[in-house]
Order: C-alpha cells, then structure tokens, then sequence
C-alpha cells in the first residue's frame, strides 16, 4: 500500500520540552509502519475576561497563539529533520481538538506527552492524556 494511502498517525504538541520526544517517537512509528506523520498543534481559546487583562482583543491574542504554534511546529520538523510530514495548527478545547482531528484525519494512532504531574494537580486539573484517551475511538500511546 502507497505510504500516502495509510492512515497517518498524529502527534500532539504544544512546544515543551518533551514535545521533541513524542514528534521523534511518532516519526519512528511512522517510518517502520510506512505512514505519514502529522504533527499536530491546539491553541485553547482563553475566556474574553482573561484575554482582556493582557490588553489585546481575544482574536488578537488567538492570532498570536496560532502564530506562535506554527513556528513550534516549524521548528520540531526542523529539529528532526522532517520534510514529508503535515502540520495541522487548530484551536479549540485540546482534548476534544486533539480527537476531532484525529477522526477528521483518519488516523491509526495518536501520540502525545506526559508532563509527570502528581496525584493533587491532576485531580484538580486532569489530564490531557487521560482526557484523550477517554474520548478517543483510536489507538493513544503517552510518551514519557
């Protein structure tokens, strides 16, 4: 089967540190399954009263997310050395995004970070990966 006929896999990144690990592991996935990588970035839109505490309008600070979220992705590719790879840049609450994505691309498999929180933060807080891997109809590995 032609490699741009496979389902691809998606990694999810958001620019930390450990967003290199999870695009280079995904890529190896990639490569020894013979499918496209798609490196995948979620801006969360912030609520009016937030953004307006930082003294710009919300699509302001959403186009300066957005901005900023390409050139993560530009840079990962660059890093690893990526040239046959889609970058999809979206917004939206990232759980749900990183899935709606996923589906709208096919994909066999998502691939995203754990940032190593304790117990009490991710009580409070969640977790992307766990909120994911709740919500998703396909194959989710968390790279640490």
């Amino acid at each position: 089967m032609e490699k741009h006929k496979r389902k691809p896999i998606i990694a999810a990144v958001d620019g930390s540190p450990h967003s290199h690990k999870v695009a280079d592991f995904a890529s190896r996935l990639a490569h020894a399954f013979e499918t496209r990588l798609a490196l995948l970035h979620v801006v969360e839109p912030l609520p009016h009263h937030m953004v307006s505490s930082f003294g710009m309008a919300a699509n302001q600070w959403l186009q300066t997310q957005l901005r900023e979220g390409q050139a993560v992705l530009d840079e990962l590719c660059q890093e690893l050395q990526l040239a046959d790879v889609d970058k999809i840049l979206s917004s939206g609450p990232v759980p749900e995004t990183i899935c709606g994505e996923a589906e709208e691309a096919n994909a066999e498999m998502i691939v995203l970070g754990a940032h190593g929180h304790g117990p009490v933060p991710r009580i409070m807080l969640g977790s992307v990966g766990d909120r994911v891997a709740s919500l998703a109809s396909r194959t989710v590995t968390i790279v640490r």
